[in-house]
């Protein structure tokens, strides 16, 4: 897939968690808590130069009081977009 798309991805989401962490009024600390990782690191998560795992998106959306769907609620859109179709249709195999 597209370098590109894959980073604007991972910035997108970075902010919806946390979006979704400020609106739920807990600490970085406490967010890291709940998934079992350090607060740097789930810094990074936020910053977008560190993924977490589905299950640890679910954690933190039931801690969060949202959704799953919310942190990739644009990917849809993307999806749905010519240029993103072709960089996975020339991808080489």
């Amino acid at each position: 897939m597209n370098n590109i798309y894959i980073s604007e991805r991972r910035l997108e989401i970075a902010n919806r968690i946390r979006e979704a962490r400020s609106r739920a009024g807990l600490t970085q600390a406490k967010a890291a808590e709940l998934i079992g990782c350090s607060r740097v690191h789930f810094s990074r998560v936020e910053q977008g130069t560190k993924d977490l795992t589905g299950i640890e998106l679910e954690i933190l959306a039931c801690g969060f009081d949202v959704p799953v769907t919310y942190f990739f609620r644009r990917l849809e859109d993307y999806a749905n977009t010519s240029s993103i179709r072709r960089s996975i249709e020339h991808q080489p195999t």
